[in-house]
């Protein structure tokens, strides 16, 4: 029969039979198993025990200090061979070796403890109907007859009409869960992400019920890493009688008895997994129960792989309008073609080596004075455009306007071999540009510009706050671009010794020495002439 020993002083041991009448635990002598009365970490009533034919369960009754169960506190525990219980200073030991039927006194033999049924051909055949049905006939291996079946119908055609005609899922799925749990009499269910990459369960929960430990998500890595790996629907008919449980004794010292965990598969994938279980004193799931939270699972995967869709592409469109303010269309769709998770990796600051370009017009206020507001506005836009398609022309970034001026950067976001080259072809075009701007306008302006080029290392990236956030670049690198841009004659592109380097041989350049800029030491200057 079942006994609580308690562990004595030198070694010895006292060992009282738990019964179905049950046994009350502490100081007080009137407790069928009595602690020393000078262990004051015990109450005087600090916990009940009692069996019945399949299980003994512990229960703290209130105590100050708490009962331990293999180290966890417990409030209520399903018991096994070898438990060990803390008391306030006192050890005891659950010895279930000769537990017997109460009527045949034959030793149980374990039932037949963890079934599993894969899920993909489910699925499969979900995928292949053009308007799929809730609950295809024969979903349910022993259909129930009468009412039963008929409410599970109910319940699979009443979640999936709220899943797929919900604005925002999420806010269905916890109270679906539930009405699944409660539908099941489970006790505790979980909506849990998972990380597709990985396969490891993701926290928090999307959805957490339960009512012992609010907010806590308690399970069986052992069954959540068999879903997952198997993508398969495991159900464990009693967590007690499997050795691979062995992982479980936090989810058994809790009273759970029986356990089922199915996969949300999209993609070919496993997004996540729902679980549900049951205390001890209930009836374990069967494999109808089965069934029905496999096509539960097929529901919630369905819905949510449909928010998923719907905000990539809220995303996708949000990310070309902000990536087409500064990329030329070809990039963005080079970016967009990316995995989410590459491209933030993309977009994130980081440091590279780039070729940074300034254009500025030369004088522009006096240029304006005696123009309309209207017709400035017309014309500074007339120009930005000519000029930014030019450097989308040859793979440039537009970084910012700064006024009636241009930055742009060759080499970030994606960097190309002849990124330093391909910036001083955009400037001597755009010069060509403006000349036939100027020949154009009937506004007779006689604008002149000039462009200054650098190339280095800086940092370029998503660059701002929570609230705003734009591409951008950062370094002396860009200083020095500013400062000698500065210095150029009108109409001209001046490059730095640095950028020289890289192109000698494919422009003619005039060496124009070191020039004295704003704020640091002279830089050695070049006049780009022409392209060879």
């Amino acid at each position: 029969m079942p006994q609580l020993v308690l562990k004595l002083p030198g070694g010895a041991e006292r060992g009282v039979e738990v019964t179905t009448q049950g046994i009350a635990i502490g100081r007080d002598p009137v407790c069928q198993l009595q602690l020393p009365v000078d262990d004051y970490l015990a109450s005087r009533n600090h916990a009940r025990a009692f069996s019945d034919r399949f299980s003994t369960i512990i229960e703290d009754v209130g105590s100050r200090n708490g009962t331990f169960v293999n180290g966890l506190r417990t409030g209520r525990a399903v018991l096994r061979e070898g438990d060990v219980i803390t008391i306030g200073k006192q050890t005891l030991l659950f010895r279930n070796s000769a537990m017997v039927f109460a009527n045949s006194g034959e030793t149980p033999a374990p039932p037949e403890s963890i079934l599993s049924r894969h899920v993909d051909a489910y699925v499969a055949s979900q995928a292949s109907e053009a308007q799929p049905e809730p609950a295809p006939p024969g979903l349910f291996r022993h259909e129930p007859k009468g009412s039963l079946l008929q409410r599970k119908l109910e319940l699979i055609t009443k979640l999936s009409g709220k899943l797929n005609t919900a604005v925002e899922t999420r806010q269905v799925i916890e109270p679906a869960v539930k009405n699944i749990a409660e539908f099941m009499h489970a006790d505790r269910a979980y909506l849990l992400n998972v990380d597709e990459k990985t396969g490891t369960v993701l926290s928090p929960a999307v959805v957490v019920l339960n009512p012992f430990e609010p907010g806590v998500v308690s399970m069986s890595s052992t069954i959540a890493s068999r879903c997952i790996n198997e993508r398969s629907a495991i159900l464990v008919r009693d967590l007690r009688f499997d050795p691979s449980m062995q992982d479980a004794q936090s989810v058994i010292s809790q009273g759970i008895n029986t356990a089922m965990c199915v996969p949300l598969l999209a993609r070919g994938g496993v997004r996540g997994i729902l679980y549900v279980d049951r205390r001890a004193g209930k009836a374990n799931f069967d494999e109808d129960d089965m069934d029905l939270l496999i096509a539960v699972s097929h529901q919630l995967a369905m819905a949510l792989e449909r928010d998923r869709l719907v905000e990539e592409i809220r995303n996708q469109e949000a990310l070309r309008a902000h990536l087409g303010k500064f990329l030329d269309r070809k990039v963005i769709e080079f970016i967009e073609s990316v995995p989410p998770g590459e491209r933030q990796k993309l977009l994130a600051p980081k440091e590279t080596m780039a070729t940074v370009m300034f254009s500025d017009i030369v004088g522009f206020t006096t240029i304006s004075q005696g123009k309309t507001p209207v017709e400035v506005a017309h014309f500074i836009n007339e120009y930005f455009s000519v000029m930014t398609d030019i450097i989308f022309r040859h793979n440039g970034t537009l970084d910012k306007y700064i006024g009636d001026a241009i930055m742009a950067v060759f080499g970030a976001p994606i960097p190309g071999e002849q990124d330093h080259a391909n910036a001083v072809r955009a400037a001597l075009e755009m010069i060509d540009a403006r000349n036939n701007l100027m020949s154009q306008h009937t506004m007779h302006l006689q604008l002149n510009h000039r462009i200054g080029i650098n190339t280095g290392p800086l940092v370029a990236g998503q660059i701002g706050s929570p609230h705003r956030m734009e591409y951008g670049v950062l370094g002396d690198t860009v200083n020095i671009a500013s400062r000698i841009e500065g210095k150029a004659e009108p109409n001209s592109v001046f490059i730095t010794e640095a950028t020289y380097k890289l192109v000698k041989g494919q422009f003619e350049c005039e060496d124009r020495g070191l020039l004295q800029v704003k704020g640091r030491d002279p830089v050695h200057a070049y006049k780009v002439l022409r392209a060879l």
